[in-house]
């Protein structure tokens, strides 16, 4: 290849490359393996994207004003903008090991969440929508104009929602509500191209976009923008992944209730299991006050637990050695370029 013709490379391209490299960095240094096998809603399923509020691949610009609670990373890219003292947490640029890592764990988690089996079809407008725990999926762009509720029966519940190769666009002051016992730490927006935020929007849950994301003027995010492959831009914005996630099971025997809580906070995971002799107290949880706080009892059951991963953790790996392959023949190629 000439010297001209490999400038012709274009950043999309280049990430895409980073892309593969960091999956493959993974395999090869053994860390954090363990995730993948985790589920949607569980503990360790971001392995070490966890604890980033911000990751992408080419650019992380901002015009003013931002506050981030948590880390970010760009990898591979060098143009980060946000200021030490915007960001609480810590902040890896280019090719920083850690940057690669949690990169790494953020496409496999994209991937699981982009095949996950639709539970429900979704289309045109999200407004107005009363959302229980399932996979919605939409061939189209996913919209917000206006306000949508995310409605938890369970602590445990999780929410996805998959634009599988199409846009998110939320609209300026729309809304995203979380009631009952819902979690922003078990909603997912998996975006097969590029999002957007509008000003001065609600938003809620871990947006995992192939391409980029913007957050216009004033948008309030409560989870994390992991733009895979390209940049993510940011306009007087706060953003503030869940610092306590508890997700509880709770099984009840004729004398004795065991609950299990387990607990992510500054990336250290507890878990907790008491034995008492009484049933639990309805609507226990995280924000058990919180508007709309129902009796789970009540509810029919939302089919959360119907959902079969198995398919999608299959394909991720195989990917995940695809990648390792890729990676291999690069080298080669270069080697022999050189020579």
């Amino acid at each position: 290849m000439s010297g001209s013709s490999s400038h012709l490379m274009s950043k999309s391209a280049l990430a895409v490359a980073a892309l593969v490299a960091a999956s493959a960095l993974v395999l090869l240094t053994g860390v954090n393996q363990a995730h993948a096998v985790d589920e949607p809603g569980d503990a360790e399923f971001l392995g070490t994207a966890e604890d980033y509020v911000i990751i992408a691949a080419q650019t992380i610009t901002e015009t003013s004003g931002s506050a981030v609670e948590g880390d970010v990373a760009l990898y591979t890219g060098t143009d980060q903008q946000l200021l030490v003292g915007q960001v609480d947490g810590e902040i890896h640029v280019g090719t920083d090991a850690a940057g690669g890592i949690a990169m790494a764990d953020a496409t496999a988690a994209y991937n699981i969440v982009a095949l996950a089996p639709a539970t429900s079809e979704v289309v045109a407008n999200l407004a107005g929508g009363v959302y229980l725990a399932g996979v919605y999926h939409s061939a189209a762009s996913l919209l917000l104009d206006g306000t949508m509720e995310i409605h938890g029966v369970t602590a445990d519940d999780v929410f996805i929602f998959q634009a599988s190769t199409e846009d998110l666009t939320v609209l300026a002051g729309s809304h995203v509500i979380l009631t009952g016992l819902a979690q922003a730490c078990n909603v997912y927006w998996q975006v097969g191209s590029s999002a957007t935020i509008g000003s001065n929007s609600v938003f809620v849950g871990t947006v995992l976009a192939y391409s980029d994301i913007a957050a216009q003027t004033g948008a309030t995010i409560e989870g994390r923008l992991i733009a895979l492959t390209g940049e993510v831009t940011l306009d007087d914005n706060t953003i503030d992944s869940q610092t306590l996630c508890v997700r509880t099971a709770v099984v009840v025997t004729p004398t004795i209730t065991t609950t299990t809580t387990t607990s992510r906070l500054n990336g250290v995971v507890t878990v907790d299991v008491v034995d008492t002799a009484t049933p639990p107290v309805v609507g226990e949880g995280p924000d058990a006050g919180r508007a709309g706080s129902v009796d789970r009892e009540a509810l029919a059951s939302t089919g959360a637990g119907t959902v079969d991963y198995s398919v999608p953790l299959t394909v991720v790996a195989l990917l995940s050695v695809l990648g390792l392959g890729l990676v291999f023949v690069s080298r080669v190629s270069s080697r022999r370029e050189t020579d």
